[in-house]
């Protein structure tokens, strides 16, 4: 009995004997072996073909036997005729005239407008006609077969298509499913994603039930809330993909202090609101106050993800809710350029960058956008201080009036948001995912801000997600309404953790 050795050598010159042929993913009928080695290496990704690509360049290698002009091994030029099926096998093919002659069989054929390996060659014309005209077999049965090898971004592209007929069956995860699918097309397929992808070949297939599929996701989707995928996430940090909205305790803090020198109770707007209400005092009499207050405060949590952020080589994309500058000078000693954006209460929206003296003054939209802060040619990270800025310098009106401060700075704040909030600022929030960190729906006023952005940003495919060890039940239901996936982890681990890929 004849026994066959299969030898497999790379282009390094290393060398697998006794190779073994995987029969379950090789198509016999195509004349397709796929041989299984253990080795990493450089290679061209196979594709698919459509009508869309006929008459474009492709060339195969191969040995054409007897050639009348005596030429060996090489590569021949051609174009892509037409995409046929074979009739008798129903095989999915096309006809090239780069296969010229017996002896290219098994040859690759490679497609220059996809930079793709598009097929097999497999055959030749054999008649007076078309003698330079041959087949070659296409990929579609073995990614159908195998869907693991097709190229990322076209195996993620045809999954959204077909998972479409399905959609009334899985609809209380269809949002979910689709959206994820989308994601993967930024991301990247991980090891972890596969068997999800397999799941919905599956459920494309009817392999498996679509209440099979939902229990399958619901069950990965709790078992996935709690973890964090830190390397995807510092990657897109590097990216400037990511936006932030960062919280502040500094109103909680304060309240103690506040209700001692103003001996009034109450939460931090409503002591505000009061101090600004009695004749006794002023605005500017409660600005000094919470200014020398902060000066007085400890390092906030949030510190340490500064320094990180600071050190991200791209500019990023903020809004801050706190008052104090520390987020600016951890940007300024680290020497990463910023621009910071707040609003004057007529309005005009107020730019103060690292490196310039003097703010500037920007009365509508067109003019902030105009100075193209965040663009590469100036590469200024965005640091939105929603809540505004409490300046040093007392004759400046236009951030000190402006300072959310009072019961009634938020009133007059939610009625003007519209025309607050830049438009610039929410151009470049909607194409990014958002996370809230140290941002909490615990009290109105916070709240309020963080309607406000969710409502600017509109409806988009980017996710939102937030930071929150241990939400209370309205905490978890406010998440859940504005569709914000939450990870109970502690503020400081979360950093920690991110550190390690930053």
């Amino acid at each position: 009995m004849l026994s066959t050795t299969i030898t497999v050598e790379t282009f390094e010159g290393k060398t697998f004997e006794t190779v073994q042929i995987d029969q379950e993913k090789s198509l016999q009928n195509h004349d397709i072996a796929v041989l299984k080695i253990e080795h990493s290496t450089t290679s061209v990704p196979l594709g698919l073909i459509s009508d869309e690509h006929k008459g474009q360049d492709v060339i195969a290698i191969g040995y054409p036997a007897g050639y009348i002009e005596g030429r060996g091994i090489g590569i021949y030029q051609g174009i892509i005729n037409q995409l046929i099926t074979l009739p008798e096998t129903h095989i999915e093919a096309f006809e090239t005239a780069s296969i010229e002659g017996q002896g290219q069989s098994g040859g690759l054929i490679y497609h220059f407008a996809t930079q793709r390996l598009i097929g097999l060659a497999t055959d030749i014309y054999n008649n007076e006609v078309t003698k330079t005209t041959g087949i070659a077999v296409r990929f579609n049965t073995l990614f159908e077969h195998w869907p693991e090898i097709m190229p990322p971004s076209e195996r993620l592209t045809h999954l959204i298509q077909d998972i479409t007929n399905k959609r009334n069956e899985i609809h209380p995860i269809w949002r979910k499913v689709t959206a994820y699918l989308k994601q993967l097309r930024k991301l990247g397929i991980g090891e972890k994603d596969q068997d999800i992808l397999l799941d919905i070949a599956d459920l494309i297939a009817d392999n498996i039930t679509p209440q099979e599929f939902i229990d399958s996701w619901q069950q990965d989707e709790n078992q996935s809330s709690t973890q964090i995928k830190y390397d995807i996430l510092a990657k897109r940090l590097k990216n400037s993909e990511i936006a932030l909205f960062l919280g502040s305790t500094i109103p909680e803090q304060l309240m103690p202090q506040l209700t001692t020198a103003f001996d009034i109770k109450g939460c931090f707007s409503e002591i505000c609101e009061y101090v600004e209400l009695n004749n006794d005092y002023s605005r500017n009499t409660l600005r000094h106050e919470i200014q020398n207050l902060i000066k007085k405060k400890e390092v906030p949590l949030l510190a340490f993800l500064y320094q990180l952020l600071a050190n991200l080589p791209s500019p990023i994309v903020i809004i801050y809710s706190g008052y104090d500058k520390l987020l600016e000078n951890t940007f300024k000693k680290y020497e990463k350029k910023f621009a910071v954006i707040s609003h004057s209460p007529e309005g005009n929206i107020i730019v103060t960058c690292s490196d310039q003296s003097e703010p500037e003054i920007c009365q509508n939209n067109d003019k902030l956008s105009g100075l193209d802060l965040f663009e590469d040619n100036n590469g200024y990270s965005l640091i939105y201080k929603i809540n505004g800025c409490i300046s040093s310098i007392p004759n400046n009106a236009h951030q000190n009036d402006a300072l959310l401060l009072a019961e009634h700075d938020y009133f007059n704040f939610a009625k003007s948001m519209d025309k607050l909030i830049p438009n610039y600022v929410i151009g470049h929030l909607s194409g990014r995912d958002l996370w809230f960190l140290g941002q909490y729906p615990q009290n109105w006023e916070n709240r309020l801000l963080m309607q406000a952005i969710l409502e600017r940003r509109g409806t988009s495919n980017n996710t939102i997600r937030a930071i929150h060890k241990a939400p209370d039940d309205f905490a978890k239901t406010y998440w859940q309404a504005k569709n914000v996936h939450h990870y109970p982890i502690e503020l400081a681990k979360f950093v920690d953790n991110l550190r390690q890929y930053l």
